[in-house]
C-alpha cells in the first residue's frame, strides 16, 4: 500500500476511536450511536476527529449519562473506527492522484503541450483552408458579377446597334421616297411613290407626326396631283388590243376620231408630218412591239410632254378643243379612251 493511503488509514482510525469514545463515555446508547455515526461519516483526511468530537458533543447534550452503557460505547467505537477509515482511504487516494510526481508529471506536462501544439496547428490550418475557400468563392462571386455586367454591357450594345440600324434604314427609306419626287422621267413614277411612302410609314420608327411628317405630306400631295394621268394610264393599259383594231379598220371615220388619234400621236412625239392622213394614223396605230401605242403610253411621262416644241403643243390642243366626246363615244369606246389620255396630258403641260 502507498504512504498516503497508509497516513490515511492510521489517522481516520486514530481519530474514529478517540471520537468514538468520547461521545460514547459521555452520550450513552442514544446519543453514542448517533454522535459515533454522524461524527464518522463527516471525517475525512482533513476533519475526522473533529467531526467525531462535534457529533459525540450533540449526542451527549440529547442523550444524557442515563443511557451510558459499555454496549454503547464499544458500537459507537467500532462505526466511529470503520467509518473513519474509509473516508481517510478515499481521501488518501484523491491526494494521490491529484499530485503526480517525478516523470510521470514531466511527461504529462509534454504530452499536454504537444496536444496544445497539435490544437494551435490544427486550428491554423484550418483557419487558413477557410481563408483560401472564402476567397476562392469570393473570386468566383466576383468573376460571375462582373460577367454578368459585361453581358448585359453586351445585351446593351447590341440593342443600341440594332436600334442605330434600323434608324440607317429609316433614313434610307426617307431617302428614297424623295428620289422618287424628281425622278419625273420615269414612267412608273407613281407607282414608285406609292411603294416608297408605304414603305417607309411600315416602318416602326416613322414618326408620321413628326420627323418624317414633311415628306410624307410631300409624297401624298404629288399622289394626288398625279391619280388623274395614272388613272388614264391604267385605262389605256387595259384597252383589248381589238378595240385599238377596230379604229384601225376605220376607212372613213368621223373627222372626231381622226382629230382625237392626231392628237395622241403629236404628243408621243411623232412629227406633224406623219399624221396629218388617216392612212398615216392607220399605219402607226398598227404598229407592233416598242413601236406599238400601248407601250409609247405606257412610257410616256410629262417630263416629255414638256419637252415638246411650242407649235406642236398648240397644235394639239387645237385638235383636242374640237373633238365631241359624245360623238366619239357613239364611234369607239376606245377612241374615247384615247381622247381623255391626251386632254389629261395638256391639262398637265
Amino acid at each position: 500500500m502507498d504512504v498516503g493511503v497508509k497516513g490515511g488509514v492510521k489517522g481516520g482510525a486514530k481519530g474514529g476511536v478517540k471520537g468514538g469514545v468520547k461521545g460514547g463515555v459521555k452520550g450513552g446508547v442514544k446519543g453514542g450511536a448517533k454522535g459515533g455515526v454522524k461524527g464518522s461519516a463527516k471525517g475525512n483526511a482533513k476533519g475526522s476527529a473533529k467531526g467525531s468530537e462535534k457529533g459525540s458533543a450533540k449526542g451527549s447534550v440529547k442523550g444524557g449519562a442515563k443511557s451510558s452503557t459499555k454496549s454503547s460505547t464499544k458500537s459507537s467505537v467500532q462505526s466511529s473506527v470503520t467509518v473513519g477509515a474509509k473516508d481517510s482511504v478515499k481521501s488518501s487516494v484523491k491526494v494521490v492522484a491529484k499530485k503526480p510526481v517525478g516523470a510521470q508529471d514531466n511527461a504529462n506536462t509534454k504530452t499536454s503541450d504537444k496536444n496544445d501544439t497539435n490544437i494551435a496547428a490544427k486550428l491554423e490550418q484550418d483557419t487558413a483552408a477557410k481563408l483560401e475557400q472564402d476567397t476562392a468563392a469570393k473570386l468566383k462571386q466576383d468573376k460571375a458579377a462582373a460577367q454578368q455586367v459585361n453581358e448585359a454591357k453586351a445585351k446593351e450594345k447590341k440593342k443600341h446597334q440594332e436600334l442605330m440600324k434600323r434608324r440607317q434604314v429609316l433614313m434610307e427609306q426617307e431617302t428614297n421616297l424623295r428620289q422618287t419626287f424628281t425622278a419625273i422621267k420615269n414612267p412608273q413614277q407613281f407607282e414608285s411613290i406609292q411603294q416608297a411612302l408605304k414603305t417607309l410609314t411600315a416602318n416602326p420608327l416613322c414618326a408620321a407626326n413628326g420627323a418624317q411628317k414633311t415628306v410624307i405630306a410631300e409624297a401624298t400631295t404629288l399622289l394626288k396631283q398625279m391619280e388623274n394621268m395614272h388613272l388614264l394610264k391604267v385605262a389605256i393599259a387595259a384597252l383589248n388590243q381589238k378595240v385599238i383594231a377596230e379604229i384601225r379598220s376605220f376607212n372613213q371615220p368621223k373627222p372626231e376620231i381622226v382629230d382625237c388619234m392626231r392628237c395622241c400621236f403629236l404628243l408621243l412625239g411623232t412629227p406633224s408630218q406623219d399624221v396629218q392622213e388617216w392612212k398615216q394614223l392607220q399605219g402607226l396605230i398598227g404598229k407592233m412591239g416598242k413601236l406599238g401605242l400601248k407601250r409609247r403610253i405606257n412610257l410616256f411621262t410629262i417630263a416629255n410632254g414638256r419637252e415638246l416644241a411650242p407649235q406642236v403643243l398648240q397644235e394639239a390642243r387645237s385638235l383636242n378643243a374640237k373633238v365631241d366626246v359624245a360623238r366619239v363615244l357613239d364611234v369607239s369606246s376606245g377612241a374615247a379612251t384615247f381622247f381623255a389620255w391626251c386632254k389629261g396630258v395638256l391639262d398637265e403641260l
